[in-house]
């Protein structure tokens, strides 16, 4: 993260942080990631052979 900006306290204490908004949407996307990753970590993992015969039977 470049361009980041920190608010102080009188005591010299981070309070706050500013960043480019760009950057904020690429945080709040790599989040929305990480939740749905996290829901689906007990998922049944299906094989990589499996996948490719179930997208062939498709076509």
């Amino acid at each position: 993260m470049q361009n980041v900006q920190y608010i102080i306290n009188e005591t010299g204490e981070k309070i706050n942080v500013i960043i480019p908004f760009d950057e904020y949407i690429e945080l709040l996307e790599e989040i929305e990631d990480l939740k749905i990753i996290a829901e689906r970590k007990n998922e049944d993992l299906i094989d990589h052979t499996k996948v490719k015969s179930l997208i062939n039977t498709n076509e």
